[in-house]
């Protein structure tokens, strides 16, 4: 699937003109074809403020949650939505239902959260700033930030499948 890799609030505008209402999305250099849940799973991030550049809200660790299926379920009924209306082999009783969907964007969004903290993570230095608490260029809190994301998205899929993951 195209997924533009980067939804996040600041990289969308709604447009209303009398009827007319559109959505469009700004920031393609990102673009490329990956599972849909990474996308999703971003998406439902940025609109806690968890993620999303100028808006990231500095946060106590606790206070960091993964959005709720009610918190959820607004966004993935109407792409579910558009999605019937434009795929022939949708099904909303398997691969295309709101729980798996749902699913797809908590793990989409564990493995968003890995593939941006492991270069960094990788970097030369990232031991020895984390012990002194420095931030290097921003790095050594963004990779903080980052795996408090992946473990918000890591603690939401227990509570969907258990406590084996």
């Amino acid at each position: 699937m195209l997924m533009h890799w980067d939804v996040q609030l600041n990289n969308i505008s709604v447009r209303h003109k009398e009827s007319d209402l559109r959505t469009v999305l700004f920031d393609f250099e990102n673009t490329n074809y990956n599972i849909r849940g990474k996308d999703i799973g971003l998406f439902l991030t940025s609109r806690t403020g968890m993620i999303g550049g100028e808006t990231l809200k500095i946060m106590a660790d606790e206070e960091i949650e993964f959005p709720s299926k009610q918190e959820a379920k607004s966004f993935i009924e109407k792409y579910m939505k558009e999605c019937k209306g434009l795929f022939h082999d949708w099904n909303e009783e398997g691969i295309d239902s709101f729980d798996h969907i749902y699913m797809e964007g908590v793990i989409g969004n564990m493995i968003h959260c890995i593939q941006l903290m492991l270069p960094r993570y990788l970097e030369e230095d990232h031991d020895k700033n984390m012990e002194k608490k420095e931030h290097v260029d921003g790095h050594c809190f963004w990779v903080n930030r980052m795996y408090l994301f992946y473990a918000a998205s890591k603690r939401r899929l227990q509570e969907l499948i258990g406590n084996s993951v």
